[in-house]
C-alpha cells in the first residue's frame, strides 16, 4: 500500500516539479518521510503500530516515484531534432536506432509513446534497467560481506537514517510539524502551480503570478556588470539543500562558485574581450540565454578541468584507504568468515544466486553492447563493465561506510567519455552505447539500514523488485499524460528548455571535440589551478568548501542563491526554535514543504486533466 501510494500520489508531483523547477522538486527523502509518517499514523489509529522493520521497508524501497526513465526518452527525441546538432556538424540520421526514434518519426508531433517507433528505445531501456539492477545487487552483496560482516564498519549516515526511521514510526510531535509546513507549502503552491495550470487548461491567459523556474533580475544589474546575471529560484523546495546539508561550508561554497561564474568571471571576460563568449554576448540577454551561451562559448573546458581536480585530489589524499580496501577485497574469504560472532545482516546469499546476478549484470551488459556495436573494441567494455565497477565498489563502499561520503574514493572524472576516445572507434554511434554497470554502493547503504533495524535483506530486495516494474508502468502513464497536455519543453514546462540545450552542448562537445570549443590546454590549466587550491584547502580542513565551489560553478545563480537562503533560514530558525529542534526536525520540515507544494501541483494537474479530457480526451 505504501508503494502504491508513493507511486500514484507522488509521481505526478515529482515529474511536474522536474519540468518547472531547477534544483527544486520532491526529493527522495521528502517522499520517504511523508509516506512513513502517513502510514505510521494509519497503523496507530488501527491499534497496530508498525514495527521498525516495516518502517524501514516503507522508508526505503516502498517509496518510489518519478518518470521511470520516460522523461529521458523525451530528451533523447529532443536531442535528435535539436538544431544544435548542425552547429557541431552531427548528422541526426547517424544517431543509432536504439537511442531514439528517427528525426522523421511523427511521435514528436503526436506527443505519444504509443507508437511502433518507440519499441526499440523502450526495449533497450528496460534491458539496461535489468542488467544495472542485477549488477548493483551483485556488487552491493559483495560489499556487504566486506564492510558490514567483515570489517563491521560504522556507516555514520545510515545511523542517522535509522534514528529518523525510529522517530518517525513513533509519531509524536513530528506529524504536527509535517502538517504545519505542508499547509505553508500548499498555500504557496496554489499560487505557484494550481492557478496557472488550471487557467491555461481553460484556454484563457494563464494567471502566472510567480515566474518559473526563477525570477530574473539580470536587466537590473546589466548597466553595472555587462554579461553578469542574477536571479532567485521561486520554488520553496529549491532551498532544501541549504537546510538539509550538514556541511555548511559546502553550501557556502556552492554560492561562491556560482557567483564567481555568473557575477565575476562572465562580465570580466566581456570587459577584457577574452574568449568567444565576449563576442557572443549582446545587451539585453536574459539569464537563461547567458547560462546557455556562456556554457557553450567558455565554460565547457573549465568545468571539465574542475571535474578532473575534484575527482583526483580526494583520491590522492585518501589513497591509503583505497589501497587498504583493495588488500582486504583480495582477502575476502578470510575476512568474511566470522566464526566467533553471529552475522549482523542475516544469512549470506548463496553462491548460485551471486553467479546468476553477475552473469545477468556484467555479462548481460557486455553482450548487449556487443550486439548493438559488434565491432566495438571489447577491451574497453571489459574495463568499463568488469574492472572499474569492482574497484569503485570497494573504494566508494568503504569510504562511505567509514565517513558517510564517497569523497576520496576511486572516481575517474569523465571516464565514460575517455573510454570512448581511448577505444579509437570512429563511428558516432559509440557515443550512444548504454554503458551502465551499477557498482552497488546504493545497495550497500540499504543493506546497512537492514542490519541496523534487523530487517531481512531478502525482504528489502523483494520490495525493490516489486517496485521496479510498477515504477516503469506508472512513469509511462503519467509521462504520457503530461506530454499530451503540452509539448516538452514549452511555456507550460520551461525547465527542459533551459537545461536540455546545456546537456546537448555537453554531449556534443565530447562527440566532435571541435577545435574552436574543446581546448585541452585550458582544461589542463583549470585542472592544475583548481587542483592546487583544493589541495591547499584540503590540508587546512576546508575540503568541503572547494567541493561546494566546484559544484556551484555548474549551478545556475538563482538555484545557488535559493540554497544559500535555505542555510540562512535554518540559522534564523535555530535562534527561535533551538539548534536541537531544527537538527531533529529539518528533514520533516522540508518533507512538509515539498509535500504541500507537490499536492498543490497535483491539484492543478488533476483539474487540467479533467478539463482537457472533457473536451479533447487525454490519449
Amino acid at each position: 500500500m505504501a508503494l502504491l501510494y508513493s507511486l500514484f500520489v507522488f509521481s505526478p508531483a515529482v515529474i511536474y516539479l522536474n519540468l518547472v523547477t531547477i534544483g527544486g522538486g520532491l526529493r527522495g527523502s521528502a517522499i520517504e518521510y511523508a509516506t512513513l509518517l502517513l502510514f505510521s499514523e494509519i497503523a496507530a489509529l488501527y491499534g497496530n503500530p508498525i514495527t521498525p522493520q516495516e518502517a524501514a521497508i516503507i522508508f526505503g524501497p516502498a517509496t518510489t516515484a518519478g518518470s521511470g526513465g520516460f522523461l529521458t526518452l523525451i530528451y533523447r527525441l529532443y536531442f535528435t531534432r535539436s538544431p544544435l546538432l548542425r552547429v557541431f556538424g552531427i548528422d541526426p540520421n547517424e544517431i543509432p536506432w536504439w537511442y531514439s526514434p528517427p528525426p522523421t518519426s511523427p511521435v514528436w508531433e503526436l506527443r505519444t509513446f504509443i507508437h511502433p517507433d518507440w519499441i526499440p528505445p523502450i526495449l533497450i531501456m528496460c534491458i539496461v534497467h535489468i542488467t544495472s539492477l542485477a549488477s548493483g545487487l551483485f556488487f552491493g552483496l559483495l560489499a556487504r560481506e566486506l564492510f558490514i560482516e567483515g570489517e563491521r564498519l560504522p556507516f555514520p549516515m545510515q545511523q542517522i537514517t535509522v534514528a529518523a526511521i525510529d522517530s518517525l514510526s513513533k509519531r509524536g510531535e513530528t506529524m504536527k510539524t509535517l502538517s504545519l509546513f505542508a499547509i505553508i507549502g500548499f498555500s504557496y503552491g496554489i499560487i505557484y502551480y494550481t492557478i496557472p495550470i488550471y487557467t491555461r487548461a481553460l484556454g484563457i491567459l494563464g494567471l502566472d503570478l510567480i515566474p518559473k523556474p526563477w525570477a530574473d533580475f539580470t536587466k537590473a544589474i546589466e548597466p553595472y556588470l555587462p554579461g553578469a546575471s542574477f536571479g532567485i529560484a521561486t520554488s520553496l523546495t529549491t532551498m532544501s539543500a541549504g537546510i538539509i546539508i550538514p556541511q555548511e561550508l559546502l553550501v557556502v561554497g556552492i554560492f561562491i562558485g556560482s557567483a564567481l561564474r555568473f557575477l565575476i568571471i562572465n562580465p570580466l571576460l566581456i570587459q577584457q574581450g577574452w574568449s568567444l563568449w565576449a563576442t557572443v554576448w549582446t545587451p539585453g540577454m536574459n539569464l537563461t540565454r547567458i547560462y546557455q551561451f556562456s556554457q557553450l562559448y567558455y565554460w565547457l573546458n573549465p568545468l571539465i578541468g574542475v571535474g578532473f581536480a575534484v575527482g583526483f585530489i580526494p583520491l590522492i589524499f585518501n589513497g591509503r584507504i583505497f589501497i587498504q580496501s583493495l588488500i582486504r577485497a583480495f582477502r575476502f574469504k578470510k575476512i568474511s568468515k566470522v566464526e566467533s560472532e553471529k552475522r549482523v545482516s542475516g544469512s549470506p546469499i548463496s553462491g548460485g544466486w551471486m553467479i546468476l546476478l553477475f552473469s545477468i549484470g556484467a555479462f548481460g551488459a557486455l553482450l548487449l553492447d556487443l550486439y548493438l556495436i559488434p565491432d566495438f573494441p571489447i577491451w574497453v567494455l571489459l574495463l568499463y563493465e568488469f574492472i572499474i565497477p569492482f574497484l569503485v565498489t570497494i573504494s566508494a563502499g568503504r569510504m562511505y561506510a567509514l565517513t558517510g561520503t564517497t569523497a576520496g574514493s576511486l572516481n575517474i572524472p569523465y571516464f565514460y567519455q575517455l573510454s570512448i576516445i581511448a577505444s579509437g572507434y570512429p563511428k558516432i554511434k559509440a557515443w550512444f552505447l548504454p554503458l551502465r554497470v551499477d557498482p552497488g554502493t546504493g545497495w550497500l547503504r540499504s543493506f546497512a539500514i537492514c542490519s541496523m533495524t534487523k530487517t531481512t535483506i531478502v525482504s528489502w530486495i523483494k520490495a525493490s523488485l516489486i517496485a521496479w516494474p510498477l515504477s516503469l508502468l506508472v512513469g509511462f502513464i503519467y509521462m504520457q499524460i503530461f506530454w499530451q497536455l503540452a509539448p516538452i519543453p514549452s511555456e507550460v514546462y520551461p525547465t527542459p528548455g533551459i537545461q536540455w540545450p546545456i546537456e546537448i552542448i555537453n554531449q556534443c562537445v565530447w562527440i566532435t571535440r571541435p577545435v574552436s570549443l574543446f581546448d585541452v590546454n585550458q582544461i589542463l590549466y583549470w585542472a592544475l589551478g583548481f587542483g592546487a587550491l583544493m589541495a591547499l584547502l584540503w590540508r587546512l580542513g576546508l575540503s568541503s568548501l572547494m567541493i561546494g565551489v566546484a559544484s556551484g560553478m555548474a549551478t545556475p545563480i538563482p538555484t545557488a542563491t535559493m540554497i544559500l537562503i535555505g542555510l540562512i533560514l535554518k540559522r534564523i530558525l535555530m535562534k527561535f526554535l533551538g539548534r536541537t529542534w531544527i537538527l531533529r526536525n529539518k528533514a520533516v520540515l522540508l518533507a512538509g514543504l515539498a509535500l504541500g507544494e507537490g499536492l498543490a501541483a497535483i491539484c492543478g494537474i488533476s483539474l487540467a486533466i479533467a478539463v482537457k479530457s472533457a473536451f479533447t480526451g487525454i490519449f
